[in-house]
């Protein structure tokens, strides 16, 4: 049984069974595809690859790296919590902060605004009554193990600041609230529920299945979801999008993907499709598949890895004209790894990067430069340029977050990750870096 309390999810424990009766959805690492690099997170003119007549064979030298911004010490944390970063402020000047009690995930967390320049906490908060309401709903086996009490004003203004920070952050995917500006959706327990965004009032459950992972449209019109459709082989549990409107009044539609990962799913710009990952849970290989979310909605199958392969990661462009697929065997003694740039909807293959080390793309712009690590070595930084044919390696201790899960650009040459109580930030122009040729 998973254990613990709600509150904004920074990590999500894979679950073997069917996930009814875990708060925790089922799935594989977490890679919440939003805080990805900006569409003009290109090189900088000087290290951008050569034309089609200048040699590819040679590595450049390595370029002295530019004067470094004045660094700024990280805020405090209090003691015996530390800080995840959830996402920055639309105008990329302040840092939504999660801190935790540690070991405890889950207890009592709070929440603070940081000024990333000055590490200065702007605004600090806990949210008792939300991260109260317990994770676990439906027993294991089947059935109600308790029902959440969704009542209660102070339920209700947590809810309300919760939803709150997400907006003041643009609204970022967070596996737990798909926030719009009137209607949101928040997941309690096993199930998804609707509540009013500005006052918390909790309403109406969306089903009686285990449901997670509500992502809404850009428009706030409708919002699909992950939720619970029997098993797969008698142990694995088989879940598929479902869509309804905002404000939920009509029933939910399924759409037709069986198996799927709801954190690696991403709605397109104009609403129009859904991107997701089938072939999850058993492994038989997998598939980005497009759904249309007007009905019919046919599925359409972009990329299909091979049967002794995984997909590992699936980011997406801002734009979401672009998606990278990253590949692992279902062997895990086999650490060869490849990267597939996809473009969007219609899913031309536009590059493929393939290494014998795992390595991971955390990010990718709308232009096909992403940013990885392990490229072209384990604990290495690199922007990867598919068009070009090119890597910008990059001398750093930091290690590029996993699918930059707890990190967040500010602009096309610096991003943030989480560091005691406040953000480190991480400007790549101040970086030792080597153009190389693609492998």
């Amino acid at each position: 049984m998973c254990r613990g309390t709600f509150s904004l999810v920074v990590l999500i424990i894979a679950s073997a069974g069917a996930g009814a009766g875990c708060g925790v959805p089922p799935g594989g690492e977490p890679s919440p595809p939003t805080t990805m690099m900006p569409p003009s997170a290109l090189p900088p003119d000087e290290l951008r690859p050569p034309g089609k007549d200048e040699p590819l064979d040679v590595a450049a030298p390595s370029r002295p790296a530019p004067p470094a911004r004045a660094h700024v010490p990280p805020a405090d944390p209090p003691p015996g919590r530390r800080a995840t970063l959830l996402g920055v402020s639309v105008d990329r000047r302040r840092a939504l902060l999660k801190l935790e009690q540690q070991p405890e995930h889950w207890v009592d967390p709070m929440y603070r605004w940081v000024d990333i320049a000055t590490q200065r906490v702007v605004e600090e908060w806990r949210e008792p009554a939300l991260s109260s309401v317990p994770l676990e709903t439906l027993r294991d086996g089947g059935g109600v193990l308790r029902e959440p009490d969704t009542t209660g004003d102070a339920l209700e203004a947590d809810i309300a600041q919760h939803a709150t920070a997400l907006l003041e952050a643009g609204a970022p995917f967070e596996p737990r609230f798909g926030v719009a500006r009137d209607a949101s959706v928040l997941n309690l327990g096993d199930w998804l529920y609707m509540v009013d965004t500005r006052t918390g009032k909790v309403g109406d459950r969306l089903a009686k299945d285990a449901s997670y992972y509500p992502h809404v449209s850009d428009d706030g019109s409708f919002f699909v979801y992950a939720r619970h459709q029997g098993r797969l082989d008698g142990i694995h549990g088989n879940y598929m999008p479902f869509v309804a409107p905002l404000p939920a009044g009509a029933p939910s539609r399924k759409l037709n993907v069986r198996d799927i990962d709801g954190w690696k799913m991403t709605l397109s710009r104009d609403g129009r499709h859904l991107y997701v990952q089938s072939g999850h849970e058993l492994p038989d290989g997998g598939c980005l598949v497009r759904v249309a979310i007007a009905p019919p909605s046919p599925v359409t199958k972009l990329y299909c890895v091979e049967p002794d392969e995984r997909i590992r990661d699936l980011v997406f462009s801002p734009s979401r004209h672009l998606a990278v697929v990253t590949i692992g065997h279902a062997d895990v003694n086999d650490r060869a790894s490849r990267a597939v740039w996809i473009e969007l909807p219609d899913g031309r293959v536009a590059g493929e990067l393939r290494q014998a080390t795992i390595f991971d793309v955390a990010s990718v712009d709308d232009s096909g430069v992403g940013l990885a690590s392990g490229v072209p070595e384990m604990r290495a930084m690199a922007r990867l340029d598919p068009r070009k044919r090119r890597i910008i390696r990059y001398e750093s201790d930091v290690w590029v977050p996993y699918s930059f899960y707890g990190a967040a650009w500010i602009d096309a040459d610096r991003w943030v990750q989480a560091e005691g109580g406040g953000t480190r930030t991480v400007d790549l122009t101040s970086l030792p870096q080597t153009a190389m040729p693609w492998p």
